[in-house]
């Protein structure tokens, strides 16, 4: 049977979609004066700058890269050199950028043509990389719901199986949409969290998650605080102490599990 995601077009962003483009960022000359460049730093809050030769990044000047030198001292002096670890190929996808931003803070994107933008830790907060989960946690979504409806065709016996509170909440919607003509039914009245609750009541759900590799007890909270973080762009993901690449990785990861899962859980109730 040919998997769901396949049929789904998930977004998958990718590093060329995230660059900033050299000719919009502050970029150096290595004739140019090391405490003057910091300076221009500071005024723009910038860490990194790339240093240009000839239109070409040859290397990389850092706010603290030259510490207490003379004034006389030249960024070509302070840089570091271009290396192949701090370039990326505009072809990346999230999951490897994300991995190297882990351990370098600043990357080069680098296409057919050359290097033509670079990437910051900062660029992880961007709509692209918002658009990105927001649409595989959306497709999260989608699968939890059509495993859920073919399980329980009552599917207030799925409902049933949440907390005191949620059921509340729940039913309080079913009878606000019945009120207004807009009930389609049960299950598309909970929430992202909600569907992953109810799922979890399922010891063969929980199982298929386990042979992802990732335990129940590291795939199932959250979701519902980071989903709302990734809708609103004027809410940082340091609210949820996202600012770690380290942090974003293991989200990737959670949502890979469950979506995973439900796949395979879907075809198995569909064989």
């Amino acid at each position: 049977m040919k998997s769901l995601r396949s049929s789904i077009d998930v977004v998958s962003v990718r590093a060329k979609q995230l660059a900033i483009p050299l000719e919009e960022g502050l970029c150096l000359h290595p004739e140019d004066s090391a405490v003057e460049a910091s300076e221009k730093m500071l005024d723009r809050q910038y860490d990194f700058a790339p240093v240009l030769e000839e239109g070409s990044p040859i290397g990389l000047f850092a706010y603290n890269a030259f510490g207490d030198s003379s004034s006389v001292a030249l960024v070509g002096e302070a840089m570091e050199p271009l290396k192949s670890a701090s370039i990326v190929s505009g072809e990346a996808q999230l999951g490897a950028i994300v991995n190297r931003l882990n351990s370098r803070s600043f990357l080069f994107v680098l296409e057919e043509d050359g290097i033509f933008g670079f990437l910051t830790l900062s660029d992880l907060g961007s709509v692209g990389v918002r658009a990105h989960f927001y649409s595989h946690l959306s497709h999260l979504e989608t699968l939890l719901g059509e495993y859920l409806r073919l399980k329980y065709p009552d599917q207030s016996k799925a409902t049933s199986l949440l907390k005191a509170g949620r059921l509340e909440s729940q039913k309080a919607i079913v009878a606000d949409l019945r009120a207004r003509d807009r009930f389609l039914d049960e299950i598309s009245c909970v929430s992202l969290q909600d569907l992953i609750d109810i799922c979890g009541k399922d010891p063969e759900f929980r199982a298929a998650v386990a042979r992802t590799g990732t335990g129940w007890n590291k795939v199932d909270r959250g979701f519902g605080e980071f989903r709302d973080v990734i809708m609103h762009s004027s809410r940082p993901l340091s609210t949820l102490g996202m600012t770690e690449p380290a942090m974003l990785l293991k989200m990737q990861r959670r949502i890979d599990a469950l979506s995973e899962a439900v796949e395979k859980m879907l075809v198995a109730s569909r064989a």
